[in-house]
């Protein structure tokens, strides 16, 4: 199947390049996103927007061609493994206060025998992924969102190949359903979900304490209860007793990525796309090839923060749902992997997600943050559980949520700005009329469902607003007025 999908991407290649045939280009595209989508991805983006002979590709973000900064060592917060096993408040605060201040923080297992856990696991699904793909196929459950997959999809701009990956996802509740490549991969993958999950949990305990909320606030929405317990499991020199038991969570599973050129199309490293993730934290233990890059939630440049963890080190982040819930408090992060053409990268990000028969409740009590205040919220307009904010739309000048009037341009399908960077209107968006929205409480709002929120989610995790289809054809209008007047 992926032979065949491959094969009709080149031959869009080979029209777009040489055909006057528009017919043949969508008919073609169409085609080979219809088998994506069919066999391979069933959530895959829409098809690309033809129109005239010139394919319509806009860009990913406005933060694609942000610099790269090293970040200073010295800024970055560690918490040791050791300190993470013991929830506490001070712990909560520490992992806010970085993920505010930076994005993220690194959780350091000071263990190297523990780090060969995901060593072990990096292992035996290499060796799984080695395989050709029609024997590869054979454990594809695209219904569960379990086993194997790859994914191939256009970024939305011109400047890059299209994106391949393979993914091996291990869901525990399917465990027994599913048939695996091999023992050792299944053994391997499976403790080293079962060691990720608890961690996870412990850290989502003292996450609901920093915040002044009872610790078993976010445990409840992943379907765990904090007084179980369901053995032990020895990680290199520590035997750790497992209080949660993963196979209650049905919404998260693991992902282990290859990210490969499979037609050798690559000549330099290659920009993925700038995401957020959907879940409550992810946890990713350190990568066979550093790629990683986090966007800086004040100064928005780009991170390489793989360039200086070790093995043992874990990066941690915050996802849509606790942003969701803080109301924008707590930001998701905002990263991608810049893919290098000499290197094969195998990656195992684990994003804890909550139950999708659960609700997300919008935290009402500021309680015990004044603290914060005090210190100096960076953000441009603080934004915090105990004065939500008044709108839900990010301004598209700072992309920051709006805190306080929000300006909507009047012209624009969906165009927002806060009060600070409608004063520089004229140099940020000119010539457009705007209008005042009226201001909402949220906290009038209900819970929302989760299954609704990861539907929204999946959206909104492209940074920014996703075109949608009516600006690409504005657009694509625009550009052959552009091209009528230059051939004049």
């Amino acid at each position: 199947m992926s032979e065949i999908f491959f094969s009709l991407i080149e031959k869009v290649k080979h029209l777009k390049n040489g055909s006057n045939s528009v017919d043949n280009i969508t008919d073609h595209t169409n085609q080979a996103h219809d088998i994506y989508v069919a066999h391979v991805n069933p959530n895959a983006p829409s098809k690309p927007f033809f129109r005239g002979k010139h394919l319509v590709l806009l860009p990913e973000t406005d933060f694609d061609d942000a610099p790269v900064v090293p970040v200073e060592e010295k800024d970055v917060v560690y918490l040791s493994l050791d300190e993470v096993l013991n929830p506490s408040v001070e712990i909560g605060r520490k992992m806010v206060d970085s993920f505010k201040s930076n994005g993220f923080f690194i959780l350091d297992m000071k263990d190297e025998e523990g780090a060969k856990i995901f060593e072990e696991s990096y292992a035996e699904v290499k060796k799984f992924f080695e395989q050709d793909y029609k024997e590869k196929f054979k454990f594809a459950y695209p219904h569960d969102l379990a086993g194997y997959s790859n994914i191939e999809f256009e970024n939305n701009d011109n400047k890059r190949i299209p994106e391949n990956r393979d993914i091996f996802a291990i869901r525990p509740h399917l465990d027994e359903k599913l048939a695996w490549p091999s023992q050792e991969l299944r053994e391997k993958s499976m403790k080293c979900y079962s060691f990720l999950f608890e961690v996870t949990c412990r850290l989502l305990s003292s996450l609901a304490e920093g915040l002044e909320q009872t610790p078993s606030l976010f445990l409840d929405l992943v379907g765990q209860q904090s007084s179980q317990s369901y053995g032990n499991i020895k990680v290199g020199s520590r035997e750790i007793e497992l209080q949660t038991d993963p196979k209650l969570n049905k919404a998260t599973n693991m992902c282990m990525f290859r990210y490969h050129d499979p037609i050798n199309e690559m000549k330099e490293p290659q920009k993925c796309m700038i995401h957020q993730d959907r879940g409550l934290i992810t946890l990713l233990p350190k990568a066979s090839y550093p790629g990683l890059e986090v966007l800086h939630p004040h100064t928005r440049t780009f991170s390489p923060i793989e360039s200086f963890t070790k093995p043992g080190q874990l990066i941690v982040f915050p996802g849509l749902s606790v942003e969701f819930m803080t109301q924008g408090y707590v930001p998701a992060t905002m990263h991608r992997v810049v893919r290098s053409p000499d290197a094969i990268r195998f990656s195992m990000p684990f994003e804890v997600k909550p139950e999708e028969q659960k609700q997300l409740l919008v935290f009402s009590n500021g309680k015990g943050l004044e603290e914060y205040l005090e210190k100096g919220d960076l953000y441009k307009n603080p934004i915090l559980p105990g004065n939500p904010p008044k709108h839900t739309a990010r301004c598209d000048g700072c992309s920051l949520y709006i805190g306080g009037v929000r300006q909507k341009c009047s012209e624009c399908m969906d165009y927002d700005l806060c009060d600070e960077c409608f004063a520089k209107q004229d140099s940020i968006h000119p010539n457009h009329k705007f209008h005042t929205v009226e201001a909402r409480n949220l906290l009038s709002k209900k819970p929302v469902e989760v299954l609704d929120f990861m539907r929204l989610a999946a959206d909104m995790s492209r940074l920014n607003k996703t075109w949608k289809h009516q600006q690409q054809v504005k657009l694509s209008e625009q550009l052959e007025e552009k091209r009528k007047a230059e051939k004049k």
